[in-house]
């Protein structure tokens, strides 16, 4: 009985560790999040100012500026499948550094993309 009960105990303290890890990563994905959309709409503003050029999909500065702002808003409103978008949009030497070329914002946006993949 006391071996049943010790087991039991052990269980315990084993589900309630996983769901407080669970809600600390919660926090700090949401915390990434937060920052992200801040470093993303910076960027916005920054593409904004850029015309002309091409990059892969994008035939100039504006139609990835138009894209970048339909993808954003789309992750503001929980849609995570636009993180994959931004993370070939940001990965070094792709879309931003083409158009933009500003590397630490840049670099630190795909870091933030890389912590919630």
């Amino acid at each position: 009985l006391e071996s049943t009960s010790n087991r039991s105990a052990f269980f315990v303290k084993i589900v309630l560790y996983l769901k407080i890890n669970s809600t600390k990563m919660q926090i700090k994905k949401t915390q990434i999040k937060n920052i992200l959309i801040q470093d993303l709409k910076q960027a916005e503003q920054i593409a904004s100012q850029f015309t002309g050029g091409y990059s892969g999909s994008f035939s100039s500065a504006e139609t990835f500026h138009k894209a970048l702002v339909e993808t954003i808003s789309r992750f503001e409103n929980g849609d995570d499948s636009a993180i994959d978008e931004l993370w070939i949009w940001f990965a070094p030497t792709s879309h931003w550094d083409d158009f933009v070329g500003d590397a630490n914002l840049g670099n630190r946006i795909f870091e933030h993309l890389k912590q919630l993949k």
